[in-house]
């Protein structure tokens, strides 16, 4: 596996959850926006927290820095390990190109600290 690098995307966010039928929202020219829909929930991960919705939060999101590829193992495995060994609870998220780590706000210093100590450079703004 490639040496991974994690940045922190600047600012505070909210993992809201929608009834199933709720309309999805629109992003406020929001820097990171994220929605799932299943047949149980919407999800929506974004810098408010919204009406009507189940909120948790705030956290804060890394991004690991550059494309990975579809045929990598255990990207995650390596990003959460030293998380879960440290007591951190976590909220991930995939995209077609990287995966993205959000931890409460409140864990995110001792989050730099736990993946810096396992050998993962982490960029915090």
């Amino acid at each position: 596996m490639r040496e991974l690098e994690l940045r922190h995307i600047p600012g505070e966010y909210y993992v809201n959850r929608l009834d199933a039928g709720a309309a999805i929202p629109e992003p406020n020219d929001e820097f990171f926006w994220s929605v799932t829909r299943t047949g149980d929930e919407v999800s929506v991960v974004s810098a408010r927290a919204l009406p009507d919705a189940r909120v948790e939060g705030p956290w804060v999101i890394f991004r690991i820095v550059g494309t990975l590829d579809f045929s990598l193992t255990g990207v995650l495995h390596r990003l959460l390990g030293p998380l879960a060994d440290a007591g951190i609870s976590v909220f991930a998220i995939s995209t077609f190109d990287t995966d993205y780590v959000l931890v409460r706000s409140r864990d995110g210093d001792q989050a730099v600290t736990a993946w810096r100590d396992s050998g993962i450079p982490t960029l915090r703004t």
